[in-house]
């Protein structure tokens, strides 16, 4: 797609590519709709993207993104100008040879009322971000990664509010969720008040019971003090 482009109820399925976007590949200043019930599965590619590989405006709303591989953005690789809404979709089952199982983003990523699982990677099994991240009302759970961060790995801005972030796992950093909190990085927010608090819980270091130093940490260990008043955090 360099253009203007609408997949409405559509399957999209087993495509290959060498190297980007084994189901799409959506380039700079193009737009991409995908809606009702469409699904992007089983596609590969071998180097970014298996199911999607988005440089433009992407929204996903009411489908399905699923088994698809690759080594880098198994699911969705969002890269740097790209903008990607996902809206009561689903991203499951994808999986990276090397990182970012569910979705890579070092664009701009929203995620609304959606879930995110049972993706995996040998890091980052989830979601890794390295640009802007907004999530509000959605579920990443069951997500794994060989090596480092189950759930979320972020190392950009971020903000999480009335979601819950459950039973992902990694051999090392954050089963979780797992901040970069340097000196350049704004403080991520996670949490609030009321509907706004998250549900972190149930995550684990691999082969181990979950314990709580693994729902949320950064380099200095586990970060539940930080964040317990402002969200539900248990093993």
């Amino acid at each position: 797609n360099y253009g203007i482009l609408t997949i409405t109820g559509c399957t999209i399925t087993h495509n290959t590519a060498d190297y980007y976007g084994g189901g799409i590949y959506s380039d700079s200043g193009s737009t991409l709709t995908i809606t009702e019930e469409s699904t992007i599965s089983h596609n590969s590619a071998d180097s970014y993207g298996g199911g999607i590989y988005n440089k433009g405006t992407l929204t996903i709303t009411a489908s399905t993104i699923s088994s698809n591989s690759t080594k880098y953005g198994g699911g969705i690789f969002n890269y740097e100008d790209g903008t990607l809404d996902i809206t009561a979709s689903t991203i499951s089952h994808n999986s990276a040879d090397c990182s970012d199982g569910g979705i890579y983003n070092s664009g701009t990523l929203t995620i609304t009322t959606s879930t995110i699982s049972h993706n995996s990677a040998t890091s980052d099994g989830g979601i890794y971000n390295i640009g802007t991240l907004n999530i509000t009302g959605s579920t990443i759970s069951y997500n794994s990664a060989d090596w480092y961060v189950g759930g979320i790995d972020n190392r950009e801005t971020l903000t999480i509010t009335g979601s819950t972030i459950s039973y992902n796992s990694a051999a090392y950093y954050g089963g979780g969720i797992y901040l970069d909190l340097g000196p350049e990085i704004p403080i991520p927010t996670i949490g609030g008040s009321g509907e706004e608090k998250n549900i972190i819980c149930g995550n684990y270091k691999t082969g181990e019971p979950p314990s709580l130093d693994q729902q949320i940490q950064d380099d200095s260990g586990s970060l539940y003090n930080t964040y317990k008043n402002t969200n539900i955090i248990s093993a």
